[in-house]
């Protein structure tokens, strides 16, 4: 039943609630104080003698108070009934395990539950022993769980009562339960395109899959206060965005997104994150620091360089050696960023200006964060970027694990060697993508592939754009898809995955949770850019608004998002995910989205033990600090730092409960699709991924904010199912259907005890450049746990 699988995500989920200040907090019994929790939750002193019990009708009341503690033992005749009762607003669920037993492990399965009152903000439930089978002669033991959620926390609590027929009643408290499952190691390689290029009717690469979980689900995010076109996700989870001029908030609109409330707040003043010299239009990245280096931009500001501090609020600004208007970046192994290509003026890229080179910038520039310094122009990469003229800005700037560069302009893709600090040298051409070039305003999507230990081979995928070369309005969008290894060297060769279930022109693709590539937004014919024709714009929630200029050149949206498996070369069948509400077209933005505050989601198990979002009762996560207590009356042993209470599940919360501060902050693993001033869309939409539905997800219980490459980090977690794998996936720095920096690694994994996962951080900075990265957990179902972000400098 519902209330059994409830009451099993209650005992489950509450494992993880969080330490609330020790004073104050108990649980009265009849009107009078037990014991109060404090330090590492020892029971402290009960009455010097318990009364003797009453007649049989008098029952046993139980006052629900706030906390996360254990109710006292109680000992009860036949006949006896047992009262909880509860106030204040606050929702409270009370459920038995009829079979009395208090198990060791929840898995395979979770015990049998019995609902006795079901949540409501106040109420009273009560449960009368009088029939052989709930209350027989000989002494028994029946566990009690009662739920309560709080705006941070699940809160649970456990009576356990022993019925016999004595008239003895005691009170006593639970003690800590040390039972530890191992679980056995597995080695974390899973083998990447594994599948070898065959014709689709062998369901081979470009057949197509339903994916497991369902179709997902939108939702709307809410105002975002400006026209998102450039996002950021920050350290703590936040969305740091900004727009072209006076699209909101103030003249150079600035906002901070917080993915949590669903709100946004005005950053910075009436500059905001532009320093009042226009970014739109320019390039960024993250630091491992938290902060946003923001190069070239727009009209009279092409060649400024802007540095946000989101920690402090710091901004400073700087010109650079000239002006680039849609430039590629990328950050180097020893933190500095190199920006390369774009066009000295705005707006003069395409086909229309094909016969003036003098608006090119073929040139490469380093910038060093430390010193705060650029090099000058350099021009080893002129002949690669003046070729791809003028189907060539944005181009994917790729770090390679020979500490090179790959770097894609229009068609054309060409490896660089690093030569010096700041300069780099062509070592060979790679072969052209096959179709048109698909750099602005052609635009396809372009992504690298999660990398597997030893980090030796580098995949990346390029899909959609259009059809044709020289495209225009209704020209087609393509619905091709290739992928090349960067790491085969000169003879590597494209090799199709296509075609994708929708022709994509401009869409957004990310890495998920789960190692999939999702690709979001965009349309199926035209391309990129506004168009000086008017036309109405339609929403799918019957709205519409009526663009006069600055309108869009692409149309038919595609709604539904695709999910591309890089394990098997398949896509996600047309029409098995949800499609989202509002068109997103040239302008908008998607990010892998963080949710920072205590609550990092809202999900319960119901039904076959499937989850679903928004049930009002089970916000599941805590931000900081956890608490546990075993549900059996068992001895600790004497390493209590370390114990594993009921089965595999509570060991890491005592690390927790003991450091509270290292917890990192946890995310939900949805997607945020934002703006587009083409639509004149000042709102969010979010997505959350099939592999939500897949099963319960493991859960992170701390993890370092701050991780050193090369290291060994120990993750304790909780998860009824086994944990197998570890990811790690750069914070989102995008904008115009580039994801600057994106990148992904499949972690080694050194042990797993069932309770806490060590993995291996990879030592090559050349695979893993400074920066802020999620670290993801995954089960055997792979469903993935919320993220913690940690930095690596």
């Amino acid at each position: 039943m519902a209330a059994t699988r409830l009451c099993y995500a209650a005992l489950l989920l509450a494992l993880c609630a969080t330490a609330m200040p020790a004073h104050g907090r108990s649980l009265s019994h009849q009107g009078r104080r037990l014991f109060q929790m404090g330090g590492m939750m020892a029971p402290g002193p009960g009455p010097a003698e318990a009364p003797a019990p009453g007649p049989a009708s008098e029952g046993i009341d139980i006052a629900l108070d706030w906390g996360f503690n254990p109710y006292p033992d109680e000992e009860a005749m036949v006949g006896d009934s047992v009262t909880f009762n509860w106030s204040g607003g606050t929702p409270h669920g009370v459920y038995r395990i009829p079979d009395g037993t208090c198990p060791s492990s929840f898995s395979p399965a979770p015990p049998t539950m019995e609902e006795v009152g079901a949540v409501a903000g106040e109420g009273s439930a009560t449960f009368k022993f009088d029939a052989p089978g709930k209350g027989p002669a000989s002494s028994h033991r029946y566990p009690f769980l009662t739920m309560r959620p709080s705006l941070a926390s699940l809160l649970l609590g456990v009576a356990l009562l022993t019925l016999s027929a004595s008239a003895e009643r005691r009170i006593g408290a639970q003690a800590l339960n040390t039972a530890n499952g191992d679980e056995p190691r597995r080695s974390s390689r899973k083998q990447l395109l594994e599948w070898e290029p065959v014709s689709t009717a062998d369901g081979g690469p470009g057949d197509t899959f339903v994916p497991q979980g369902g179709e997902g689900s939108w939702e709307s995010g809410g105002d975002t206060g400006i026209i998102m076109i450039h996002a950021c996700v920050m350290s703590k989870g936040d969305v740091v965005g900004w727009s072209a001029r006076n699209m909101g908030l103030q003249e150079y609109g600035s906002a901070v997104y917080n993915a949590t409330t669903r709100s946004y707040k005005q950053l910075l003043d009436e500059c905001g994150v532009h320093d009042c010299k226009n970014s739109f239009c320019g390039a960024q990245t993250t630091t491992a620091q938290s902060e946003v280096l923001i190069f070239g931009g727009h009209a009279n500001h092409i060649n400024w360089f802007r540095s946000y501090d989101h920690g402090t609020g710091g901004l400073w600004s700087t010109q650079m050696t000239s002006g680039r208007w849609y430039p590629g970046v990328a950050t180097l192994p020893d933190g500095k960023v190199i920006v390369v290509g774009g066009v000295a003026d705005s707006g003069k890229a395409g086909y229309h200006v094909e016969d003036d080179r003098s608006v090119d910038n073929p040139s490469y520039e380093v910038y060093d964060p430390i010193t705060r310094k650029f090099t000058g122009d350099n021009w080893e990469m002129s002949e690669q970027l003046a070729a791809a003229f003028p189907i060539h800005t944005y181009p994917h700037v790729l770090l390679t694990p020979d500490g090179g560069l790959a770097v894609s302009a229009g068609k054309l893709m060409v490896k660089y060697a690093r030569t010096g600090p700041t300069t780099f040298a062509k070592t060979y051409d790679y072969p052209s993508r096959p179709g048109a070039p698909w750099s602005y305003p052609q635009t396809g999507v372009g992504a690298l592939l999660p990398m597997l230990p030893p980090y030796d081979q580098l995949f990346f995928l390029a899909a959609g754009g259009t059809s044709q070369d020289r495209a225009k309005v209704g020209t087609p969008a393509s619905d091709a898809a290739e992928i090349i290894e960067l790491t085969e060297g000169p003879e590597a060769s494209w090799t199709s995955v296509g075609p994708m279930p929708y022709p994509r022109v401009m869409g957004d693709a990310l890495v998920l949770c789960d190692g999939t590539i999702g690709i979001f937004g965009g349309a199926q014919e035209g391309l990129a850019g506004w168009s000086k024709v008017a036309r109405n714009v339609e929403y799918g929630d019957g709205t519409s608004w009526y663009c006069k200029e600055k309108c869009s050149k692409a149309e038919v949206e595609v709604f539904e998002p695709t999910i591309f498996d890089p394990a098997t070369g398949q896509w996600s069948e047309k029409g098995t995910l949800a499609t989202m509400l509002r068109p997103r077209l040239y302008h908008s933005v998607a990010v892998l989205l963080p949710d920072c505050t205590a609550s990092a989601g809202w999900l319960t198990w119901q039904g076959a033990g499937q989850p679903q979002r928004g049930t009002p009762h089970t916000r599941m996560f805590a931000a900081r600090g956890a608490v546990c207590r075993c549900l059996m009356r068992q001895q600790p042993t004497e390493h209590n730092s370390a114990l594993a209470c009921c089965g595999n599940l509570l060991c890491p919360l005592m690390h927790a409960m003991q450091h509270p501060s290292n917890m990192a902050y946890r995310i939900l693993l949805q997607v945020m699709m934002a703006g587009s001033d083409v639509t004149n869309d000042k709102t969010a939409e979010i997505f959350s991924p099939p592999y939500l539905n897949k099963g319960p997800q493991p859960v992170i219980v701390e993890a370092p904010t701050v991780v050193t490459a090369g290291a060994e980090i120990t993750v304790p977690y909780m998860s009824p199912d086994p944990v197998q794998r570890a990811i790690l996936i750069r914070n989102a720095a995008v904008t115009h259907s580039m994801a600057f920096d994106a990148r992904a690694l499949w972690l080694e994994v050194v042990s797993n005890t069932g309770c806490e996962l060590s993995v291996a951080i990879p030592g090559n900075r050349n695979v893993l450049p400074p920066g802020m990265y999620m670290l993801v957990i995954l089960s055997d179902k792979d469903v993935p746990s919320p993220a913690q972000i940690v930095s690596i400098p």
